[in-house]
């Protein structure tokens, strides 16, 4: 039965288990039903309201014709593209070559020889120079460098940038595969040039991860008095104490390092704004508090509460701790207390709290030198030991700051290896994702505008964030050229001066002796004189003329071999 005929018939089905309920109309009372003959019978032993539907048939089931417009979507097996207009063959390699009119004269050169220096050169030739011995020409007149290197011409550099960088592998990856095919002068630097134009290629979180660096240590200074400026966290859930002491509020004194704990079940903020009544009976308001951005602290009743009692309200960046180091600090303190009363069963967990805080209160800490009791309270703690001195000197302690500052800076920037950020108002940066990141997502952020600064190292964004930039990396759009410009310029390099005139060899005997200094110039021998013997060749040779100018001739001889060398300096004038 369909439920269009079970709706005519009346019957009333249960939701769940699919029977008749009850019958509301009878035999003769039912509709006509065209194409159906229908009659009710009760039996007396039967109950109506039990009834189970058998499954409907399959034309029942049949779906309603659609009358509607055919839309047709085209069924995609596989997609494969091949852009065969993009790829370089070697005629195209062979025709461009032959046009090229630098390697035209470069064919020349390999050809008749390369001069001496790169002076001597042609200007577009020279930075061929240094690999002249690794240059031929084939047959074709393709130049080659090396075993299966082609030199590209000058027509076909940007095709080869475009294809070798089709597949946005990075810098190295793109060198590696043209210097396994090709060379042309400056193609290192086109390379670089092409990749830090492309914005996919500055987007990827390898570039980018390259880009992020902290900053240097920025040490807060210190207050002028105690209690003026605090520090407030939240720690928690801990695990294995009391349901009343699940959660702790942490707070410490910038100035005298003085630390106080308030234990509770919950986090809300009526429970953060309970603990600091507490402590501000005691101590009184302070001038500011620093937190981090924690829902309790941003929400409408805190800030209520602060503005209320003319209380700053200072905020970290977001995902930067160390922006609220000295709450941060004790953190690592308190969880260390927290693990040590979980090994110990003599003490109740709050109690033994009580006493760490005690002995931390009354013990001098390392940056101040002095405990913090004696610089909140004007006075030393008595606790299990005696105290026979009440007074305490406070002058040096803003210089032992100093020093102690200035000695965490030097360690902190050595070891993150810290730089200053050359990030401004206006540029363009990425946020790097913080926690953990799945597989196929992006570690970084879309690019982000800066739109102001909060600090020497924190950023406000075009998204209302604000952020370090240990977590930001620099975009540079649009620092390159899309396109390099790759001719060699035939005007950076000047014109070179005229090479001096090959000076004439000097051959000539020297009576024995081991060295002879700067001498002077050797004469002709007279008219009819003999001429002097090569005592290697044993045939007489004519006298060399007179070296020029700031010329030194050394003689050496070794038993019957003479050898004589002559040392000239050419001013390039």
């Amino acid at each position: 039965m369909g439920l269009d005929l079970i709706q005519q018939l009346g019957l009333t089905l249960h939701p769940a288990s699919g029977q008749i309920f009850s019958v509301e109309l009878q035999s003769e009372q039912l509709p006509a039903i065209e194409g159906y003959t229908h009659k009710i019978i009760l039996r007396p032993n039967a109950r109506p309201t039990a009834y189970r539907l058998r499954p409907a048939d399959a034309l029942s089931r049949l779906p309603l014709p659609d009358t509607g417009p055919a839309e047709e979507d085209d069924e995609v097996i596989a997609l494969v593209t091949d852009d065969a207009a993009d790829v370089i063959s070697e005629d195209d390699v062979r025709e461009a070559s032959l046009l090229d009119d630098t390697l035209e004269r470069l064919r020349s050169v390999i050809a008749a020889g390369w001069p001496d220096s790169a002076r001597n050169c042609p200007p577009d030739l020279r930075p061929f120079f240094h690999v002249r011995h690794e240059l031929h020409v084939r047959r074709d007149a393709v130049v080659i460098r090396g075993a299966d290197r082609v030199v590209v011409p000058a027509a076909l550099t940007d095709r080869y940038l475009q294809l070798a960088h089709r597949a946005h592998d990075g810098i190295v990856r793109m060198k590696q595969l043209l210097r396994s095919l090709c060379w042309w002068p400056g193609v290192d630097r086109a390379v670089t040039e092409v990749v830090k134009a492309c914005d996919l290629c500055q987007q990827s979180d390898k570039v980018l991860s390259q880009k992020v660096r902290p900053a240097p240590l920025q040490p807060v200074p210190l207050p002028t008095r105690p209690w003026s400026k605090l520090g407030v966290d939240i720690v928690g859930p801990i695990a294995g104490v009391p349901q009343s002491a699940r959660y702790a509020v942490t707070l410490t004194d910038y100035y005298s390092k003085w630390v106080e704990v308030g234990l509770c079940a919950k986090v809300e903020t009526s429970d953060i704004i309970r603990i600091l009544s507490v402590i501000w009976a005691r101590e009184g308001y302070p001038e500011e508090i620093a937190t981090d951005n924690g829902p309790q602290f941003i929400s409408r009743d805190f800030e209520t509460y602060l503005q209320q009692r003319k209380i700053k309200h200072l905020k970290s960046s977001v995902y930067w701790p160390r922006g609220n180091a000295a709450v941060e600090r004790f953190n690592r303190s308190f969880k260390s207390w927290v693990q040590a009363a979980a090994q110990q069963s003599q003490v109740p967990f709050q109690a033994y709290l009580q006493g760490r805080l005690a002995r931390y209160r009354a013990t001098p800490h390392c940056t101040t030198g002095v405990s913090p009791s004696e610089l909140l309270h004007g006075r030393k703690m008595r606790l299990d030991l005696p105290v026979f001195d009440d007074y305490c000197v406070t002058s040096d302690v803003a210089r032992r700051v100093v020093k102690q500052q200035r000695r965490n800076r030097r360690h902190y920037d050595s070891r993150h290896r810290a730089r200053p950020t050359e990030i401004a108002v206006g540029d363009t940066v990425c946020v790097r994702q913080p926690g953990h990141v799945q597989k196929k997502g992006a570690k970084f952020s879309k690019p982000l505008r800066v739109v102001s600064r909060h600090g020497p190292a924190t950023f406000g964004l075009s998204d209302g964030s604000r952020w370090n930039v240990a977590h930001l990396a620099r975009r540079e759009i649009g620092a390159a050229p899309s396109t390099p410009t790759l001719p060699v310029s035939t005007e950076a390099v000047p014109a070179p001066p005229p090479p001096p005139p090959s000076p004439p060899p000097v051959v000539a005997a020297a009576p024995a002796s081991s060295v002879s200094s700067p001498a002077a110039p050797v004469s002709s021998p007279p008219a009819g004189a003999a001429a002097p013997r090569d005592p290697l060749a044993g045939e007489p040779t004519a006298c060399a003329p007179a070296p020029p100018l700031n010329s030194c001739v050394i003689v050496l001889q070794l038993n019957s071999c003479v050898i004589v060398i002559q040392l000239n300096s050419w001013s390039d004038s």
